[in-house]
């Protein structure tokens, strides 16, 4: 049975999301999410995300407001796609990123994550607070040449 896992970066949002949980108790029919901090300045993967099967999907959002941070965010989703390749006998997880646009400046993103082999193509986009759209993207890993 699969266990849904929502990892934040900062731990001060862990109460608001602990608090959605279980507002969305009678939603869930089998299994309810679990909340844990990643630590994108740790170069080890916190124990809570290393499952046997490695991971599925990684989901990002509000993840692009701080440029500085990129590398930090970029050596952890390598680390997430490696350990899960590793698990997965070398199939990587699907890479979803959520992304609302406050400076331009983040959009270096999508150059950052080339480095590391990962293409991430636009496949979607909705109406956002105060009409400003949010973009749906796709992350597909690259096999390394």
């Amino acid at each position: 049975m699969l266990q849904p896992l929502v990892i934040l970066y900062s731990a001060s949002a862990i109460p608001i999301l602990e608090s959605n949980i279980a507002s969305s108790r009678p939603l869930m029919s089998k299994t309810l999410p679990q909340a844990a901090v990643l630590d994108w300045e740790n170069e080890e993967l916190t124990s809570q995300v290393q499952f046997d099967t490695g991971l599925d999907v990684i989901v990002m959002a509000d993840v692009t407001y701080n440029a500085s941070s990129f590398p930090a965010l970029i050596g952890t989703l390598s680390r997430l796609i490696e350990f899960s390749k590793k698990k997965r006998n070398g199939r990587p997880p699907m890479v979803l990123l959520g992304y609302k646009e406050r400076h331009a400046d983040e959009r270096l993103l999508w150059d950052q994550v080339k480095e590391i082999n990962v293409h991430l193509g636009q496949v979607g986009e909705v109406k956002g607070a105060e009409g400003n759209p949010v973009e749906v993207w796709v992350g597909q890993v690259l096999n390394a040449v």
